[in-house]
């Protein structure tokens, strides 16, 4: 094919944080970056360098090299450094369309301020894309993109333009990368030696799809530096393929050139699927849940709550909470980034982003808090000089745009006494004198008319709470926490509601009316609907007024997962008879596990180490093993810790006869094997034989172990503790072969009896 123009586009792609965490790579990125505009600067020749369409680097850079920025402008405004759309790359699947909006809108802020902005909506790395791309692509004057994963291997699917139309009918000129992605031009030669060995295959695979004259030929990779001679490069490939022309270009001024005459394939819907072309790894939308869960709850509290209140408050003569806001909202995109949201990243990313959030969660309820102030017209600096003019109020409001009634959800506290704190004495006689309050009694709620409101207790617990006004220290109290359901007054769109509380023997409050809800054995019903728990745990719903019923709602299965954190794997079937083994030692039955089988570096990968807190739960799969999520690593997240990551599948289930389960992976090591100290090989070993699983132990102050499953309330007497990390051994239940304890030792240890019980 001769007439092909090859646009050169010198690029980075840059992961903020993945398998080393941010400050590791924001060193890196600090050379890189100190590197390229020296070469800018230097070179005339080198025309433009494409900044892996996220503004966020140069934000990170800054922070190192703030004396930059002048030069970095300069670079910008005469487009040499092709800087956005976008604020971080995101995973385009996790966050809410609000917060994609969020994203461009940031990074188009930080790019006009730089000097202009790349109308290319560039994502390289993102693990999909959803149907309304094009939609906010052309919602912010962007009309090209670029993407990988989610598109190819399919019939029609076969060439590198598209025009893919969003769900409004808005349209965006798609080019799609090759399947070697971005890196596709990392490896060319400017060894005239090499140059045509490294050029070939790049330029077979581009033209193999090229739906025009025009090709875009991607030369940088992950992490990876400027490269240094790309004119050098455009000279050697013109004068190895002369039938073609080579130029070094920004991505826009390819789209332009490739949209003239241009004959794109048409493309519609979600891009998803390209597992016949790319990885395309989906399973990275269920790692680490936890994490996601907290993303949304935090992206949530600030789209309807705290933007809202302080609009409706700045609106009212309240303060003016929009930097606020902009700092919250930035903390929040930053997690957006596609490894960080995916949870494919090592454990130390992943606790950075429960504190970032964190973060993003205080923020956004200190402007709830200021705002409800603001429109309650409540100042905690009056109600602490003069608490007993102050009225203990509920303020109810409407976070929709509609008129709303229903049953609202809340807490109340109640003063009980005062806690003091700081120094014992004050200035005068006689000292500081606690209150002492009536705590919970007869509730009762009323309108602002006197109506009074039905209340039900669901939940009263003694808490503490702290009072904060700006003037005062802050007052600790005890307080009886009480969770009501209200039956909420009618409130018009984004309305707000002040409910008087009062206690005690004059309050004894409205009831529920006999509307509502009625408790019927396993079953509530109301005038509508009855919902009732089955024996398996599922919810049945009957609709009373069509007679309709629906069976086996919301059935929870919980399933192991042998996978990593990129691709999710289900375990194979469970054994039948206890675990197996082939090759076991000499001497030994192949079915028993021996607390001497330890691998070198002491860890046991042939159990399922359950992992808590910011990782994951652990959890009972099908195969009746503990399962949960692993530390770091490359491919963190599931099954066994970083420094383990060689033996990821170890812990397969094996059939007797040696024969692994279909499905399984076949194990690296052939005896499953525990860690235990020495001292205890033969309660240990009878626990391992006897009794049932506990994949992980850890060790109080006391050194009594505590089990990290359901017998986690029953301490083992007389264990000695382990070393934090130590993996643990499989023992089957079901169907399981009882061997006699005295065949290690005699009597059934204490070890042994708690776990066999």
């Amino acid at each position: 094919m001769t007439g092909l123009i090859f646009h050169l586009i010198p690029h980075t792609h840059w992961d903020r944080e993945w398998y080393l965490p941010r400050a590791a790579f924001q060193a890196r990125l600090v050379a890189v970056l100190d590197d390229l505009i020296e070469r800018l600067q230097r070179d005339p020749a080198y025309r433009t360098f494409l900044l892996d369409g996220q503004t966020v680097l140069l934000e990170d850079y800054l922070r190192a090299r703030p004396e930059r920025d002048s030069d970095i402008k300069a670079l910008v405004k005469t487009g040499r450094l092709q800087v956005g759309p976008w604020y971080v790359l995101p995973d385009e699947q996790i966050p809410s369309g609000e917060g994609l909006v969020r994203n461009l809108l940031l990074g188009a802020t930080d790019a006009e301020r730089w000097g202009g902005r790349l109308d290319v909506l560039y994502s390289p790395d993102a693990f999909g894309h959803p149907a309304a791309w094009p939609t906010l692509a052309r919602e912010f004057g962007i009309r090209y993109g670029v993407v990988w994963r989610g598109l190819g291997g399919e019939v029609g699917q076969e060439r590198d333009l598209y025009r893919w139309a969003g769900l409004d009918g808005k349209e965006v000129l798609l080019w799609h990368l090759p399947p070697a992605g971005y890196e596709v031009g990392a490896k060319l030669s400017t060894d005239a030696e090499r140059v045509f060995a490294t050029w070939a295959p790049v330029r077979g695979a581009l033209v193999a799809r090229a739906a025009g004259k025009h090709i875009p030929v991607f030369i940088g990779a992950d992490h990876h530096a400027a490269h240094p001679e790309v004119s050098r490069l455009r000279d050697l490939l013109a004068e190895l393929d002369p039938q073609s022309a080579f130029r070094v270009s920004r991505l826009d001024e390819f789209f332009q050139a490739a949209a003239e005459g241009a004959k794109p394939t048409p493309l519609a819907g979600e891009l998803r699927w390209s597992y016949r072309y790319a990885w395309t790894l989906q399973g990275v939308h269920a790692t680490r849940a936890p994490l996601k869960r907290r993303y949304s709850e935090a992206e949530l509290m600030l789209t309807r709550l705290a933007e809202p209140l302080a609009a409706l408050a700045r609106r009212a003569g309240g303060r003016d909470r929009r930097p606020l806001l902009e700092l919250a909202w930035r903390g929040l995109v930053r997690c957006q980034f596609h490894d960080s949201i995916a949870g494919c990243v090592s454990d130390a990313v992943a606790h950075a982003l429960e504190t970032r959030l964190g973060g993003v969660e205080a923020l956004a309820s200190e402007i709830v808090r200021g705002s409800v102030h603001d429109l309650a017209h409540h100042d905690p600096d009056a109600a602490r000089a003069r608490p007993a003019d102050a009225q203990p109020t509920l303020v109810l409001w409407n976070p929709a745009a509609r008129p709303r009634r229903g049953v609202a959800i809340a807490d109340v506290t109640l003063f009980r006494r005062d806690v003091l704190v700081g120094p014992p004495g004050s200035p005068g006689p006689p000292g500081r004198v606690p209150r002492v309050g009536e705590g919970y009694g007869p509730l009762m709620l009323a309108t602002a008319d006197g109506r009074a409101i039905p209340v039900q207790v669901l939940d009263r617990r003694i808490a503490n709470e702290r009072l904060d006004a700006q003037r005062h220290y802050p007052d600790q109290d005890e307080v009886d926490q009480v969770r009501i359901a209200v039956r909420a007054p009618p409130l018009a769109g984004l309305g707000l509601a002040t409910v008087a509380i009062a206690t005690g023997a004059s309050a004894p409050g409205a009831r529920p009316s006999g509307e509502g809800v009625h408790v019927k054995g396993r079953s509530l019903v109301n005038h509508w609907i009855e919902v009732a728990l089955e024996p398996t745990g599922a919810l049945a719903l009957h609709d009373r007024r069509s007679g309709q019923r629906f069976a086996e709602l919301l059935r929870i299965e919980d399933g192991g997962d042998a996978g990593d954190t990129y691709s999710y794997c289900p375990p194979a079937a469970p054994p039948r008879g206890g675990p197996s083994a082939r090759d076991a030692p000499r001497g030994r039955p192949a079915d028993t596990l021996h607390p001497g089988d330890r691998e070198s570096d002491g860890m046991a990968p042939a159990a399922r180490a359950p992992s808590h807190g910011p990782r994951g739960h652990a959890r009972r799969g099908r195969d009746g093993l503990r399962h949960g999520r692993a530390t770091g690593g490359r491919h963190a997240g599931r099954g066994v810790p970083a420094r383990d990551a060689r033996a990821h599948g170890a812990g397969a289930p094996i059939r007797g006869g040696g024969e692994r389960a279909a499905g399984a992976r076949a194990p690296r090591s052939r005896v499953l094997r525990i860690r235990v100290d020495a001292r205890r090989r033969s309660a240990a070993h009878a626990a391992a034989v006897g009794g049932r699983v506990v994949a992980r132990q850890s060790a109080d102050a006391s050194g009594t172990r505590r089990l990290a499953d359901r017998d986690a309330a029953r301490p083992v007497s007389g264990a000695q503790p382990h070393r934090p990390g130590i993996g643990a051994g499989v023992a089957g239940r079901a169907g399981a072969r009882r061997r006699d304890p005295r065949a290690v030792g005699g009597r059934l240890p204490a070890v042994a009896r708690v776990l066999a019980a």
